[in-house]
């Protein structure tokens, strides 16, 4: 028969019982922060021309110029079963008419949230290209400007703009600033090409896709620590706050006259405290560039140095004590007696 030592057996089961509750715990933490993006435009669906036949099937518009017109189909495809590209044949082919110049859009608009960050646009293509002439372009601009046929969109934000032949569709990925959240953003394809264009391929689009990360909050700030009485022009004077929930900036300001020497952006900085009569606030803000705190401040005071207490004559009471006597002086908040004795 084996024997188990049963206090040893025990001591094993409960690390590894703290050992498991640990990594849930990290786990737990880390999922808490991050935040999974966000899809406006599936690639799969509408961005991909898979939600149905047709541009209107998948929430788009077009603003044709009477030929070599954007059209949806199965004739050039990245990925699934349909695209969108410039066809003269309503999507039968991936082709144009090169004895004629021709501007043609197709669009649409998307409401981006409040608080978006990480606003990511991006669409695989391809297709030839003729400097000056031939080739795609694509643009943001509000609800305001709207595509018409035979014409470039004036006022448009042009965020590509073809410069090569690409023979294989290619990803083409766009940050968008996030300025956009909280607005309708016109996201537009346009194709053209001169009447003079020899032996190359219209533009095709597929798997277009708009993500966004949603804004996390930035939790409440804690209280400043510091001192709020301070004499002039001392150096490394601290204040701080507890680490603030989801804040990765902190925003500090101190009165006229201070300066922060260390920790801007940090929860913890060190000043030089100003002049005498420098008083003020100093206040921090929270913030991660899509929430921030409400600001929390403390007083802060700069006093003088105090003048020199006027003596008065000490009394003996006895041959080892005496009582030492002084007027008060402003603004100190203490006294150092300096005893000397003669031989």
């Amino acid at each position: 028969m084996k024997l188990y030592n049963r206090n040893r057996f025990s001591r094993l089961n409960w690390s590894t019982s703290i050992y498991i509750y640990a990594l849930l715990l990290s786990i737990f933490c880390l999922s808490s922060i991050f935040v999974r993006a966000q899809i406006l435009i599936d690639p799969s669906g509408d961005g991909g021309m898979e939600s149905g036949p047709g541009f209107p099937a998948n929430n788009w518009l077009t603003a044709t110029d009477g030929g070599n017109n954007w059209a949806t189909g199965s004739a050039a495809v990245f990925a699934g079963s349909e695209g969108a590209y410039v066809s003269t044949d309503n999507g039968g082919t991936n082709d144009f008419d090169n004895t004629s110049a021709r501007i043609s859009h197709f669009y649409r608009d998307v409401v981006v949230p409040a608080g978006a960050t990480a606003i990511t646009f991006s669409f695989y293509y391809k297709g030839d290209f003729e400097s000056g002439s031939d080739g795609l372009f694509v643009y943001t601009s509000s609800t305001a400007i709207t595509p018409a046929g035979g014409a470039l969109p004036v006022g448009a934000n042009l965020v590509y703009q073809q410069a090569a032949n690409v023979n294989a569709y290619t990803q083409e990925v766009i940050p968008l600033p996030n300025a956009l959240a909280g607005t309708t953003v016109r996201l537009i394809f346009t194709w053209q090409n001169d009447g003079n264009s020899l032996g190359i391929s219209p533009a095709a689009i597929d798997n277009i896709s708009l993500t966004y990360t949603p804004c996390v909050p930035v939790g409440s700030a804690g209280a400043i620590s510091g001192n709020t009485l301070h004499c002039p022009a001392v150096a490394n004077t601290s204040f701080s706050i507890l680490p603030v929930a989801n804040a990765t900036n902190y925003n500090w300001s101190v009165p006229a006259g201070w300066t922060i020497t260390s920790g801007s952006g940090t929860n913890s900085i060190l000043v030089t405290t100003g002049s005498a009569g420098n008083n003020g606030n100093v206040q921090v803000v929270a913030e991660n560039g899509c929430s921030s705190s409400g600001p929390v401040s403390v007083a802060v005071t700069v006093i003088s140095a105090p003048p020199q207490p006027t003596n008065s004559p000490a009394s003996l009471q006895g041959c080892n004590q005496f009582n030492a006597n002084w007027q008060a002086a402003a603004t100190a908040s203490g006294y150092f007696l300096d005893v000397s004795t003669v031989p």
